[in-house]
Formats: C-alpha cells, sequence, structure tokens
C-alpha cells in the first residue's frame, strides 16, 4: 500500500496522462474490470490525472472509495482559485493552448464560441462551475451527476405520489440542496462542500433511502397485482363447467396484474418448456409487463400470456414505463439496458406506459410459477390444453372493457418469450 507520502508526491508531480482508454486498459488488464469500469466515470483531467496516477502505485484495491475520496477533496481544497471563481487548473489556459481532449464535445463547442465572440474566461468560468458540481455530487454519492439527478428525480416523484413520510425530511433536504447545486455561485458550492464533506456516511445514507422507497414501490407492485386465490368475485361457473377449468372473468372490473408472454412449445421438450414457463431457464432475468384496467397492453401475437402472482419484490430489478432495451439480457449476457430503472406506484407505471412497460425481474433460485393462463376476449383450444397441462385456471380479459394503447411501442428486438 502507497503510503501518505509517495501520494502527495504522485499528487505534486505535473506529469499528466489523459488518454481515458489507454489508463482503462491498464486498470482492466492488472487489477478488475470493475476498477477499470469504476474509473472511466471521473468525468474531467484534474481528478482523473490523480486518480490513475496514484492507482498505478497500489494493488489494494479495496482502498479505492478511501483514495477517491482523498483525491476529490485534495482537488477541490487545492486546486481551486476562488477569487476568479474557477480551478487553477484553468489560469494558464489561453485560445491557443488549450487542448481538446481535456473537454467533451460539448464544452469544445462552447470553448470555440467564447473564441469567437472573445469572451473565452467566461466560458471557462461556466465550464469550472459545471465540473465543481460534477466533483461534489462524485464525492458524495460516488456517481456521476446525471445519475445522482435521475435517481433522486425518481425518488422525489415517489413520494410525492404516495404522500408518506418514508425518507427523513433532513436527509431530503440535503439531496435537494445537492440536487439545485447548479444554481449556487461558485464560491456557495465551495463553501457547502467543506459543510459537508466530512459526512462520510452520505453515500450510505442516499443508497439506504433509494432502497427504502424501491421497497415500497416494488412491494405495492406486487401486493395490487391480481392474485386467483383471492378473486373469488370474478370465478364464472357456467364457462368453468363447460370447460372443466377454473375460468375467471374480467368483464370491467378495476384491476391490476404482472403477465409475462411465452411462445408455444414449438418442439422443445417437456423438460425445457416446464423450466421456461416456470421462468427457470438457465438465465438470471426474465421480462414481465405491469397490465391493469387503464391499460391492458402486453406483447401477444403468437404467443401465450401467463399470469404471474408469486413473486418476491427483491428480485425487481428494473422498472421502465416502456420497452427496457433488455435484449442483451435476455441473450444471456450482462444485465443491460439503455433506460433508466425508474421508481412507480400502480397508478403512476399504468398511467405513464406509453404501449406496454417492461418489469425485469431475477428468477430466484426455484423460478416464478405462472397462477394462470391469460385470455383475452375467447379462449382457445390451445390455451385450454396449456392450462390442463400446467393446471392452472384461466383469467379471461373482456379487452373491450379496458383501455388499449393503440401504435407500438420503441422495442429493440424485443424476445421476452424467444426460448
Amino acid at each position: 500500500m502507497t503510503n501518505l507520502e509517495e501520494i502527495l508526491k504522485v499528487l505534486s508531480s505535473r506529469e499528466v496522462v489523459y488518454e481515458k482508454k489507454n489508463i482503462h486498459d491498464f486498470f482492466m488488464k492488472n487489477y478488475s474490470p470493475t476498477l477499470g469500469n469504476i474509473i472511466l466515470k471521473i468525468n474531467n483531467p484534474v481528478i482523473f490525472e490523480r486518480f490513475t496516477n496514484i492507482m498505478q502505485y497500489t494493488i489494494d484495491v479495496s482502498q479505492l472509495d478511501k483514495q477517491r475520496d482523498f483525491i476529490t477533496k485534495k482537488v477541490l481544497f487545492d486546486e481551486i482559485d476562488e477569487k476568479k471563481e474557477m480551478f487553477s487548473f484553468f489560469n494558464n489556459l489561453t485560445p491557443n493552448n488549450y487542448q481538446d481532449y481535456w473537454f467533451t464535445d460539448n464544452e469544445l463547442m462552447d470553448i470555440k464560441m467564447g473564441i469567437k465572440n472573445n469572451n473565452f474566461d467566461e466560458v471557462l468560468r461556466n465550464i469550472a462551475n459545471k465540473w465543481l458540481d460534477e466533483y461534489i455530487i462524485y464525492y458524495f454519492f460516488h456517481d456521476n451527476y446525471y445519475n445522482f439527478l435521475v435517481n433522486l428525480n425518481q425518488m422525489l416523484r415517489y413520494l410525492r405520489n404516495i404522500k408518506i413520510d418514508l425518507v427523513d425530511s433532513e436527509h431530503l433536504a440535503f439531496y435537494v440542496d445537492c440536487y439545485n447545486i447548479s444554481k449556487m455561485s461558485f464560491k456557495e458550492k465551495v463553501a457547502f462542500f467543506k459543510n459537508n464533506y466530512q459526512k462520510d456516511f452520505i453515500q450510505s445514507m442516499f443508497y439506504d433511502d433509494m432502497r427504502i422507497v424501491k421497497n415500497h414501490s416494488y412491494e405495492s407492485l406486487i401486493n395490487s397485482s391480481l392474485k386467483i386465490s383471492e378473486s373469488k368475485n370474478l370465478y364464472n361457473e357456467k364457462l368453468s363447467h363447460e370447460l372443466g377449468i377454473p375460468v375467471y372473468y374480467l368483464n370491467g372490473e378495476k384491476f391490476n396484474a404482472i403477465v409475462r408472454c411465452i411462445i408455444p412449445n414449438n418442439g422443445h421438450s417437456k423438460e425445457d418448456y416446464d423450466k421456461y414457463v416456470y421462468s427457470r431457464k438457465d438465465k438470471d432475468y426474465y421480462s414481465f409487463s405491469y397490465i391493469g384496467d387503464k391499460n391492458i397492453n402486453s406483447i401477444r401475437g403468437n404467443s401465450y400470456t401467463l399470469l404471474y402472482s408469486d413473486i418476491n419484490p427483491d428480485y425487481i430489478a428494473h422498472i421502465y414505463h416502456d420497452d427496457a432495451s433488455s435484449s442483451n439480457l435476455l441473450h444471456e449476457k450482462h444485465f443491460v439496458t439503455d433506460k433508466f430503472n425508474e421508481i412507480h406506484t400502480p397508478e403512476s407505471l399504468t398511467r405513464d406506459t406509453k404501449y406496454y412497460n417492461e418489469l425485469v425481474i431475477k428468477n430466484g433460485e426455484d423460478g416464478i410459477k405462472p397462477s394462470a393462463v391469460v385470455c383475452y376476449d375467447e379462449i382457445t383450444k390451445e390455451e385450454i390444453e396449456l392450462a390442463k397441462e400446467y393446471q392452472l385456471p384461466i383469467l379471461l380479459i373482456n379487452s373491450k372493457k379496458y383501455h388499449q394503447e393503440e401504435g407500438y411501442t420503441d422495442f429493440d428486438d424485443y424476445d421476452t418469450y424467444s426460448i
């Protein structure tokens, strides 16, 4: 482990390495993919330089958070010129000597316009202000500014919807101050950081609060979902007698339900198909949709729809009001989606859904057993056979009595029901 004297020596060095990809490859090869990917979250060259230089002197990855916080704090305390309201790194920059790879594409556009309009220094101060936002949020929450804004916005929206005091009011007040940090002056931001940087519990506090809110959301979605065992009022005695299978009929009643669409067997072995129906195939996650009287859309086509009631809320990984673009996940690659994770009440999820929504749910050790075959307007011979084969009741929905969005969502090779 590098001692403090060696760290300070590196910090005082002016040798700068800015090529992110080369540094990333170095850490991927010599340390771990996790560390390499964390490094890519550091957006700006001042802190990136110090972070990567120090990490080349240590093998102990467990010290990552401690060193990152140390470096970030030192950058903020030692690299700020409060009189000029910018980083001292910027003091020697001129329209003729700045380097393109120090800035993002948008920042470069602003710089070039600043040079053209003869306000280069003003542009640099604006960039410094933005960088300062990113540094402070990165220090407090160990994540980039955009992710923090998205997460907090989801938390606040959910809390406004439920009107329940799930999160301590002092915690919320601090988060809102961080959320509004871009509205502070440069000096106010520095003072805000100095007043709060010693609170080393902030990161865990925020994500603990996020977990509380997510748990409440996921439990609400599960608890509000239709359960056949509690739906005696929907039992249709006539159809049940005719088909020899319990049939439950939704004919305009209010409801919510979690469903998944699957294709017919298509020649697979009974053993493989059983695993598929019970969400027990050799992959970690499956995609579901949350439907209800406000929107009954889900993927259909040449497929069956199954109702799932026995879901552990701890296994919900991702929620999005549209297709979550999780095709990589479904092809047994890492859990990948280009949509951020939303937090919803049952009402907000069905209200915000454009066509169909997607819940990505971990299958659990024993899979997830379906509780009914869902049919729309009619019950086909094939659906009767499926229900009998798996000893499931049928839930018949009169779609004319419920809202359906027309059109289709912007899904990408959506293959939830591929086996």
